[in-house]
């Protein structure tokens, strides 16, 4: 009966190798371990070191599973994280963008507060989340931000200070980022600031082609 163990574990261990989801590849190994921690703990001939062996891979598979369950658990956001996410950050995945969001803080302005300086050495990213936002310089309004749209993104790519100033029309919403934690934060996640670039990146293109308009709402404020 014992000797059945031994072969359970190798057919165990076999079928590990041929599925494909690598959750179930480490229950399976967990059982073949099992399976034979039971063989030489029980069997004719005990043997520590097999014991040890197997035991030390069944905790590390466990330590995996875990891992794996607590990042297959549904993402769940706010309703403002919701909104940015399918407004701005639809091409990140969800997990991404929570970390991104934890990551930065969220303000709510009054009508008539200033966001942005003009003149301002600017270490911070700011992204509109509700409400409108527009863009002074020498006394005129030059353009009007809309949800979605960032604030600061020229002096976080480039730097340089801002050339107009921001101010909420409206009670409005944003979430802003300290640029060096943000930048710290990209560092550490290749994907995360591959789908953050490309998100500064259709920014900038709009802002770009709104500017070339006489009639556009939606301007650059920084150089």
């Amino acid at each position: 009966m014992l000797h059945s163990l031994i072969h359970l574990g190798n057919v165990l261990v076999l079928a590990s190798f041929l599925v494909r989801d690598i959750l179930w590849l480490r229950l399976l190994s967990i059982l073949a371990g099992l399976s034979f921690v039971g063989f030489f703990t029980f069997g004719p001939s005990p043997a520590r070191e097999p014991v040890a062996w197997n035991v030390v891979f069944i905790a590390l598979n466990v330590v995996q599973i875990a891992m794996l369950l607590r990042e297959r658990r549904p993402v769940v956001l706010t309703d403002d994280e919701e909104k940015l996410h399918r407004a701005v950050f639809r091409g990140l995945a969800r997990r991404a963008c929570r970390r991104l969001f934890r990551a930065g803080r969220w303000l709510t302005l009054d009508a008539g507060d200033v966001l942005v300086a003009q003149g301002e050495a600017l270490a911070r990213l700011v992204v509109l989340a509700s409400g409108t936002l527009r863009v002074e310089a020498e006394g005129r309004t030059l353009a009007e931000l809309h949800e979605g749209r960032l604030v600061g993104e020229m002096c976080f790519v480039s730097g340089g200070v801002t050339s107009a100033r921001v101010v909420a029309n409206e009670p409005t919403r944003v979430l802003e980022w300290d640029s060096a934690k943000l930048r710290e934060l990209l560092d550490r996640d290749p994907a995360l600031r591959e789908g953050f670039t490309a998100v500064i990146g259709r920014d900038l293109v709009h802002k770009l082609r709104s500017s070339s308009q006489p009639t556009s709402r939606t301007s650059l404020p920084h150089e």
